[in-house]
């Protein structure tokens, strides 16, 4: 029979905590499936097609707006209590509280100019609603980071990443009964319903604070946690707001139902990444272990079992995808369908990112995070880049395209480094290559 203390640790294992946060983004990214295509449904390809830029580049903003606290409470939290330094544990809370919330505000009048610089013209009261957004989303990054390090991983996960979206979709089901929505509506939706879950954030995670962020005995660091910061905000912004950087872009090349049907296509392929997150989750504490004891036959092994896990579900997907491409975009707009192509070509960058396997998240364990910066940063630049010549020569299709592109070259550097400074492959090629050198141990003589 099993003991409630049993049961306890069972579920606070790793791979068991690594299933139930698998579900809860699998459970949020079908819901942010469900909001993006009811919105496209009830506001119309135009309208779509101006909240997706509108909301992008709140999205880029938000990130940035965290100011990399998101990371550093992961980094510094765990840290100062390992030593006792309950004043430094109080100051990294409260440092990461002010300077997100600073850099929040200056988010908001940072997003009011972007928006009077888009082609299309945002009505006052859509700039108002997407600065809220900013605000409350990059105060959202901060507050599940810190659920997070108080062992709160599945109630901040399953608040902001899925109940979010839920009431999102439950608002804008309501009132899409009695309007059509344009982009301040589905925009004020999103702000409205992420305004008590950060508020219920906050008041969760005061309980965790070792002492009041008033307390005199506090330590703050400014100087040493600033110049991290920086970095760590630079590192969330590349890492995570790839697609918000494309349909930003594209409002520039193309009209805003255009933009809106691609913004439709990268939101049905963010769906694939889940199979990759799901593998991530539970490898990434054997590959750091790995890593820590230098045993690289074990690495190369976990890295081929990687591949093998990610590459079969994601590839399957992917050919679905493919295969009903029309299905897929019809689910937002039958105006959309006559773009199937688009998501066709982003499919293929899925499953580029799946055969290359690990090397992104290696690079971050071994201590190459700032060359997967540089890597991701000029991957991003020259997909940005190359977009309005092959939006001219191939239309929407030139914009996936990009995509593609960046991708590839992304994926190839990361798994190149990782094979040239770890001596670990692992990608699909570091599969074949061994199975090919297992044959050639077997028959020496080449018979």
């Amino acid at each position: 029979m099993v003991t409630k203390e049993a049961f306890a640790r069972l579920m606070r294992t790793d791979a068991l905590q690594s299933v139930f946060a698998f579900l809860i983004k699998g459970g949020a990214g079908v819901a942010n499936y469900i909001f993006f295509a009811l919105a496209a449904r009830l506001a119309g390809p135009s309208a779509f097609g101006a909240f997706s830029i509108l909301f992008s580049a709140a999205m880029i903003i938000g990130l940035a707006g965290a100011f990399g606290q998101q990371t550093f409470l992961l980094k510094e939290i765990p840290r100062t209590r390992a030593q006792g330094l309950q004043g430094e544990e109080a100051g990294a809370y409260r440092f990461a509280l002010l300077s997100s919330g600073i850099a929040s505000l200056l988010g908001c009048f940072v997003f009011a100019g972007v928006s009077l610089l888009l082609p299309q013209r945002i009505p006052a009261m859509a700039i108002a609603a997407g600065a809220t957004l900013c605000f409350l989303y990059s105060m959202s990054q901060v507050t599940v980071a810190a659920m997070r390090v108080q062992d709160r991983l599945q109630l901040a996960m399953g608040t902001r990443d899925v109940l979010w979206r839920l009431l999102s979709i439950a608002a804008l089901s309501i009132v899409g009964l009695f309007l059509r929505p344009g982009s301040t509506v589905l925009i004020g939706v999103l702000a409205a319903m992420l305004l008590p879950i950060t508020i219920l954030h906050l008041g969760l995670i005061r309980k965790g604070f070792p002492m009041s962020l008033r307390d005199p005995r506090i330590v703050v660091l400014a100087r040493p946690w600033l110049r991290m910061s920086w970095g760590l905000m630079l590192i969330s912004v590349i890492a995570g707001a790839d697609i918000y950087f494309y349909t930003l872009v594209i409002g520039y090349l193309v009209p805003a139902e255009e933009a809106g049907a691609l913004f439709a296509a990268m939101k049905s392929v963010e769906l694939l990444s889940l199979f990759l997150i799901s593998v991530t989750l539970v490898i990434t504490p054997e590959l750091s272990h790995l890593l820590a004891t230098g045993d690289r036959e074990a690495l190369q092994q976990k890295c081929k079992q990687a591949i093998i896990i990610q590459s079969l579900p994601t590839i399957g997907v992917s050919l679905v995808i493919i295969a009903a491409a029309p299905l897929f975009m019809w689910l937002f707009n039958p105006a959309y369908v006559a773009q199937a192509g688009v998501l066709r070509i982003l499919a293929l960058a899925m499953i580029v990112s799946a055969l290359t396997g690990a090397g992104g998240m290696l690079m971050q364990l071994s201590g190459l995070h700032w060359r997967q910066v540089v890597y991701q940063g000029l991957s991003l630049l020259l997909g940005v880049v190359s977009m309005p010549f092959l939006v001219n020569v191939f239309g929407l299709m030139g914009a996936a395209l990009s995509f593609l592109i960046a991708k590839l070259v992304w994926n190839v550097l990361a798994a190149y480094t990782i094979d040239r400074h770890l001596g670990v492959d692992p990608s699909i090629l570091g599969l074949l290559r061994r199975r090919e050198k297992g044959r050639q141990n077997h028959n020496p003589s080449g018979d």
